[in-house]
């Protein structure tokens, strides 16, 4: 994939893609080491692949309606059929800003 020919969202969309094959990776490499140490940093360093995750996210649904709407929408029939573990009111908040 030719990333200079990505629109914007696009290029989010394949950062977020990025990031989430990171944090597999990460978890994964520490689920088949048995160092301590080297587990507390793969664990470190998914974490933050997550709050890039957030970043990218965040940016891609103050940039792109549709997704907006589509996220928006997922959280509504969620919170018809709520799965078992829910994230804190403020969490939420920061969500749905």
């Amino acid at each position: 994939m030719e990333v200079g020919k990505l629109d914007d969202e696009q290029k989010l969309m394949r950062a977020i893609e990025l990031e989430l094959e990171a944090i597999r990776v990460y978890l994964e490499m520490a689920k088949n080491t048995e160092d301590p140490e080297l587990i507390k940093l793969f664990h470190s360093v998914a974490y933050e692949e997550k709050v890039h995750v957030g970043e990218f996210m965040a940016m891609l649904l103050k940039r792109d309606r549709k997704f907006r709407e589509g996220m928006v929408e997922g959280a509504r029939e969620l919170k018809e059929e709520p799965p078992e573990e829910t994230i804190g009111e403020e969490e939420e908040e920061v969500l749905m800003e």
